[in-house]
């Protein structure tokens, strides 16, 4: 499977938290379009966006955080209906993967992108090539540039995101 770039850069920028299984949180709320993996990489190349897999399992106190105040928050919200496709996947769960022409399971998935915390984000170019993997809760304010960063595709135009998160280099110039 192709590296998956600028994860240590993004993961040390971005002061990760990871979930332990301590805690049953209530349920999650939300307004997001969640697709399963093999309905959202279709959606995805039909409408040429790119994509966001959210790795959680319904015990992780920090992947209901992530949804109740980042993914909910409304300039996060819009953000994410507008300009991508985002899939959900239940580490626990068991669906069948399909991608790049073989079948996982969620747990061969898991593993393949070496997932060892949750929440995790995979992030997944128009073209269905993975970009970058971000472990841990990210709060809202950094989320969206995060999320800017990576519509406007300025990893493919080698901006650096510390640079860019500090307004020292810009993708639409």
């Amino acid at each position: 499977m192709k590296k998956i770039i600028l994860s240590t850069l993004i993961i040390s920028v971005l002061g990760v938290t990871f979930c332990s299984k301590t805690e049953a949180p209530a349920e999650a709320k939300g307004k997001i379009r969640w697709y399963s993996f093999n309905e959202g990489i279709k959606a995805a190349a039909d409408q040429k966006k790119p994509v966001i897999v959210d790795f959680y399992a319904d015990w992780c106190t920090w992947c209901v955080k992530m949804e109740e105040e980042v993914f909910m928050e409304p300039k996060v919200l819009e953000k994410l209906k507008s300009d991508f496709i985002m899939i959900r996947i239940d580490t626990e769960a068991e669906e069948k993967i399909k991608y790049k022409g073989k079948t996982y399971t969620t747990h061969e998935f898991s593993t393949a992108f070496q997932v060892t915390g949750l929440p995790t984000l995979l992030f997944i170019d128009k073209a269905g090539e993975p970009v970058t993997k971000i472990p841990g809760y990210i709060t809202a304010d950094v989320f969206i540039q995060l999320i800017t960063y990576m519509a406007d595709e300025c990893y493919s135009k080698k901006i650096n995101f510390q640079d860019y998160q500090k307004g020292l280099a810009k993708c639409n110039d």
